[in-house]
């Protein structure tokens, strides 16, 4: 591949997709704005022309050389290639998700899983970036696959900030020229989704815990992202050994580690969310395994985690200036409170107050969201009661978990609030959209839950 200097280029004009950007950017986020940017600069201009543009206007470091990578499934060079592979649980089982309990307009229609594999693999020489799950090791584009293809259509590939384009078993990367911050050993917890609370909990505290089921105990720092919340990065320091310490990556910026420790994603997610599909059953670490990983974390909280709250039934509220607002927020507040509940907002507190708070509620009620996604660190027999939009389908999984933990999990559903000024019908925005309860029904609802009916 012969090296494209990145800068204008005689004949180009790339205006109109420069100002979309511009436009996307406050709309979409940073990295889907750009993804849709980089493909339409390919679609015009072809891969090369679309490097020297676009590497000036993506706001990543070292955008300097343009590669075309193999892509390679992690799994693949962490069982043939690593210096050392632990595995703890195999997968590619099939499993049928039961059935969501729901109160209200809203149904699922049948959906299956396909187990993962989950392991601790040290691979050598590898390079990476912030915000990024994508691994450049011998001249291969590693990527977090499992007895299925790569497929470009629907794995967004260019939403990777060193990504530019997807091809059927290649992405042609954008990497730096010449050395890079370099580290001897470290274990990865970076990753494209960690500047969101709500994927700590159920993907990267959950691979802290695999590595630490699967026999790691430190002795090396521990990778995460600039953009990791603090009260992530807080628990993190009081969680892990006093000699993992804490590395953060610059911004989307890359770095060589000579070994380093990854495990697999819990879910698969991909490069970005899609709900077009690909004919691939949708990953997940097998539903009977959720406890052990969940003990695991609430292990890694100590004394701190497990002393006892005295709060046996917990609201875990959110705010109204989040996305998917319950709009009549204070109603539900206020009905909740004249049943006894104890109101939180999650962060408010330290994320090891937050598990303890969970871990020991009996009864847990909480608006869709991250906050509601705490109910994993619940002990066996606690109810759940999740207050959602009728656009359901996404959440039957992460209800099964809940079953699986031993947590009987229900969603009680209201109505979308087309009135909202966020509402939106495309695909990617509606599960967002804001919505209501209808307080007197949640109550009688209530009522008879909190008996145990």
């Amino acid at each position: 591949m012969p090296e494209v200097t990145p800068g204008p280029m005689p004949g180009t004009d790339a205006t109109d997709l420069l100002q979309r950007l511009a436009e996307d950017i406050p709309r979409r986020g940073q990295l889907a704005a750009r993804m849709t940017f980089k493909r339409d600069l390919v679609a015009r201009f072809g891969v090369e022309q679309a490097f020297a543009i676009a590497a000036p206007h993506l706001g990543v470091p070292r955008l300097q050389t343009l590669h075309r990578r193999r892509v390679r499934p992690l799994i693949d060079a962490a069982r043939q290639d690593a210096v050392t592979c632990r595995d703890l649980w195999h997968g590619g089982q099939v499993q049928e998700v039961p059935p969501m309990r729901v109160v209200g307009e809203g149904r699922q229609g049948p959906v299956k899983i396909g187990s993962r594999s989950m392991y601790l693999a040290c691979l050598e020489d590898v390079l990476l970036r912030g915000r990024s799950d994508l691994l450049i090791r011998k001249g291969e584009a590693l990527v977090d696959l499992e007895g299925a293809p790569f497929a470009p259509a629907t794995a967004n590939a260019e939403f990777d900030p060193g990504v530019l384009h997807a091809e059927a078993d290649h992405l042609w990367t954008m990497e730096p020229d010449g050395p890079v911050p370099r580290l001897k050993e470290a274990l990865m917890l970076t990753g494209a989704r960690t500047l969101d609370f709500g994927h700590w909990l159920i993907e990267y505290l959950p691979k802290l815990a695999i590595a630490r089921l699967a026999g790691w105990q430190g002795g090396m720092p521990v990778l995460v992202d600039r953009t990791t919340p603090d009260n992530v990065r807080h628990a993190l320091q009081a969680m892990l050994p006093p000699d993992a310490p804490l590395h953060t990556v610059g911004h989307l910026a890359p770095i060589r580690v000579d070994r380093l420790w990854c495990m697999p994603d819990t879910f698969l997610v991909g490069f970005y969310p899609s709900r077009t599909g690909n004919g691939q059953l949708p990953q997940r670490l097998a539903l009977e395994h959720w406890r052990a990983v969940s003990d695991e974390i609430f292990a890694m909280g100590g004394a701190a985690a497990a002393a006892p709250t005295g709060i046996d039934r917990l609201y875990l509220a959110r705010r109204p200036e989040r996305k998917k607002k319950l709009v009549n927020h204070a109603e539900i507040e206020a009905l909740v409170s004249r049943l006894g509940f104890t109101l939180i907002y999650p962060e408010d507190h330290s994320l090891i107050e937050q598990i303890r708070f969970v871990r020991h509620a009996r009864h847990i009620v909480a608006p869709e969201g991250s906050n509601a996604a705490l109910a994993i660190f619940c002990s066996p027999g606690t109810r759940m009661c999740t207050l959602t939009s009728p656009d359901v389908q996404l959440l039957a999984i992460g209800n099964a978990i809940f079953d699986a933990l031993g947590c009987q999990a229900t969603l009680f559903t209201g109505p979308m609030a087309t009135d909202s000024p966020s509402y939106s019908t495309e695909w990617m925005f509606s599960f967002w959209n804001d919505y209501r309860i209808d307080a007197a029904a949640l109550e009688a609802f209530l009522t008879g839950w909190l008996a145990g009916a």
